[in-house]
């Protein structure tokens, strides 16, 4: 979204704080979103202590997290999840 580039891994962690946590570590932007089995998202940024995800949602917010995700690497304000749904 938005232009920044991303990259999709498979890992063994099982919850959405924890994998976005370490994507935000391993990424060269320092952000990353974590989907875990059940559907949960979060976003987190690698500054940002483990636990403490900058956003979280459910997979019905999966594409409003993906441009805020888009909008933290660029330094844009947020755009709310019912904006971005259309309604």
């Amino acid at each position: 979204e938005e232009g920044v580039p991303c990259r999709v891994e498979r890992a063994a962690a099982d919850h959405a704080c924890r994998l976005s946590h370490d994507a935000a570590r391993a990424s060269a932007l320092d952000v990353g979103i974590g989907l875990d089995q059940e559907g949960s998202l979060a976003l987190h940024h690698a500054k940002f202590a483990a636990g403490t995800p900058v956003l979280t949602a459910g997979p019905r917010a999966a594409r409003a997290l993906g441009h805020n995700a888009a909008r933290l690497v660029t330094g844009l304000p947020f755009k709310p999840a019912d904006r971005e749904e259309g309604r």
